[in-house]
């Protein structure tokens, strides 16, 4: 009664093999898509990284160039004595110079001192004489 003939059956086993073949096609095209989209995006990922690892690079040399540049302790400390020794020369002599302005100003007060008293002395006896 309601037998299926024998040749729709072949037809519908060879339709059904020729799906799943193409379902597995489909797939397989799918999947090597997918792995050249994994490539190129590796390909742009490994280009970004080395520009990256380029300037990290030129970074670490700048900062090697700048440390050469440095004093280290031992020159900062080489230098911090010379100027030290300098300063100190140079206070003594300040101060030799301030010693003998104070001492050429009171030789000059006392100078004026005695002027002025014999100034008053000589205006006094000649007072006294007339």
């Amino acid at each position: 009664m309601d037998t299926v003939p024998e040749t729709t059956k072949q037809e519908t086993a060879v339709s059904l093999k020729e799906y799943i073949e193409r379902i597995f096609d489909e797939r397989e095209k799918a999947l090597q898509i997918a792995f050249k989209s994994q490539q190129e995006a590796l390909s742009i990922a490994t280009i970004a990284l080395n520009r990256e690892l380029e300037h990290l690079n030129n970074l670490r040399e700048e900062i090697n160039s700048a440390r050469r540049e440095f004093l280290t302790r031992v020159e900062y400390s080489s230098s911090r004595t010379t100027i030290e020794e300098k300063i100190s020369a140079m206070e003594k002599i300040m101060d030799m110079k301030a010693g003998s302005v104070s001492g050429m100003s009171i030789l000059w007060n006392t100078a004026v001192s005695l002027a002025t008293a014999a100034a008053a002395t000589t205006v006094i006896l000649n007072f006294i004489r007339h």
